[in-house]
């Protein structure tokens, strides 16, 4: 595949999709990489966040919520624990979410305290998703 990548993305449950793309950035768990035609290859965990896709010229965006991807010979797989659907975001609950865990940062700590700094950046990575 000389002039674009192969991009498969799944869940636990399911193909999200299935593509030949131009270009793919993730967002791995120590800042986002690009990744072109020809990319060197690489195995990393991904965060919390928004994965951008360029097709035919045009930018997708997807919220995806922690997983691994793994570049070879221009295919790019990525398997993520779920997925953060644009659709099904609503601003209030989010911003609710956000909130609620800020407020319970107060009174937790170790595993606790990580786990409601996740629900904080899955919050604000669904509120990005908007502006898309």
């Amino acid at each position: 595949m000389e002039n674009g990548l192969n991009l498969k993305i799944f869940t636990k449950s399911k193909k999200i999709l299935d593509e030949t793309v131009e270009a793919v950035f993730i967002p791995a768990l120590t800042g986002e990489i690009g990744i072109l035609p020809g990319h060197r290859p690489l195995l990393a965990s991904l965060g919390i966040g928004i994965l951008r896709y360029l097709k035919d010229g045009k930018e997708y965006f997807l919220g995806v919520d922690e997983g691994i991807v793994e570049v070879l010979d221009n295919n790019i797989t990525v398997l993520l624990d779920r997925i953060i659907e644009r659709e099904k975001v609503r601003e209030e609950e989010e911003l609710a979410k956000i909130a609620e865990a800020e407020e319970s940062l107060k009174h937790l700590s170790g595993a606790e305290q990580e786990e409601a700094k996740k629900k904080i950046k899955r919050a604000e990575t669904s509120l990005k998703l908007l502006k898309h």
